[in-house]
């Protein structure tokens, strides 16, 4: 299991880093800065609405200096553009100290750790949809129910926060859950669209499953911090669904959450585990299914295609973890708890959708934004 899974870890080490840090970040506070240089990242690489905002920049943008900073060396090998760098490179230090503008999706642990403290603007781009509880609303963002830690947690979670510039959101309702998700007034939550969710962005993503000899049934389950994904793979890769999917031409590609570690990915003739290194918009793109329990890429499969919630422990995750209230009814009505009802739900196409506006310009509005701050 991932550490970073255990959020008494977590907790540990975030608070940790800052102390240890909080001396060199506010010493290279006095570094020069440019305007002209915005740096990107991703905790799980190379995706999300960060990818697209950062290329639609290096295209339509050649006056800025757009840089793009991995996680890992190896990966900076396997990008054909020369302004991705490994984070603690000799480059990628530079661009984080030097840099003005840096763009988040998930939180600190996107960029690097070295990024001055003052004199520089942050914005977050966010990641996903939040069909989870966020921040102070999850019961899981506490590792303890004593109220020192729990309001220990709020605050550090509330500074944060509160650092960014601009927390970029699709409509009303993201505005609505990250504002009180982190306690950031609503001033500070602007509506601009998301560039994962861009008329244009999902036109070119129309499906083409048609162009496979097997219809492919995508399931892309979320993190857990127990055995619930080991759980729901070996329904989903056991006799019945298995015989269901020989029976009707089927094809099963399982795509992992990167945080997933030690789940036993055993393919067959019908079943393919993705590698970590697939990107999963292609196999979104062709398939006629999308499966899964609380992945926030429920929203973007059921604009154009079948969906399906499938997963063990519902009512575990809503205490837990949390579900927040737009979509608790969709959950209580359509969530499959087993191969059996999940098999009848597709032959009876009692399928879901999420409902989300597509906005046009997503890119143009967010860049315009972040050249007037």
């Amino acid at each position: 299991m991932s550490l970073y899974k255990n959020n008494k870890i977590r907790l540990i080490f975030q608070i940790s880093r800052q102390l240890v840090l909080y001396p060199i970040n506010l010493l290279c506070s006095f570094l020069p800065s440019s305007s002209k240089i915005w740096v990107f990242g991703h905790v799980h690489g190379y995706t999300d609405n960060s990818k697209i905002l950062f290329e639609y920049m290096q295209e339509n943008h050649p006056e800025i200096t757009t840089i793009w900073l991995t996680q890992e060396d190896e990966v900076v090998d396997n990008l054909h553009c020369q302004r991705f760098y490994y984070k603690y490179s000799f480059k990628g230090i530079y661009y984080s100290l030097f840099a003005r503008k840096f763009i988040y999706a998930t939180g600190s642990t996107d960029i690097s750790a070295l990024v001055p403290k003052y004199g520089r603007e942050s914005y977050q781009l966010w990641h996903g949809w939040p069909i989870k509880k966020l921040g102070l609303m999850s019961p899981e963002t506490y590792p303890s129910a004593n109220n020192a830690i729990r309001s220990i947690v709020s605050r550090l979670l509330v500074y944060r926060f509160n650092q960014y510039k601009i927390i970029f959101c699709h409509d009303k309702i993201t505005q609505e859950i990250l504002s009180k998700a982190f306690s950031i007034p609503t001033e500070k939550c602007v509506i601009t669209g998301w560039p994962r969710f861009d008329r244009n962005r999902v036109s070119s993503l129309q499906s083409n499953s048609c162009l496979s000899e097997k219809k492919l049934i995508l399931f892309a389950p979320t993190w857990h911090s127990d055995d619930s994904t080991q759980k729901n793979i070996d329904e989903l890769t056991g006799a019945t669904f298995s015989s269901f999917l020989q029976s009707n031409n089927y094809q099963l590609v399982i795509k992992l959450h990167p945080l997933e570690r030690g789940i036993k990915c055993i393919s067959s003739p019908n079943v393919r585990f993705l590698k970590e290194s697939e990107t999963i918009e292609s196999h979104l793109r062709s398939s006629a299914i999308f499966i899964s329990d609380f992945s926030s890429l429920l929203v973007d499969a059921s604009i154009n295609k079948d969906v399906y919630l499938f997963g063990k422990k519902l009512e575990e995750y809503k205490l837990n973890r949390g579900i927040n209230e737009q979509y608790l009814t969709i959950y209580n009505n359509y969530f499959n708890f087993n191969a059996n009802q999940l098999i009848s739900a597709i032959n009876n196409n009692k399928c879901i959708h999420f409902p989300v506006s597509l906005k046009d310009d997503t890119c143009l509005n967010i860049i315009e934004l972040i050249k007037r701050t």
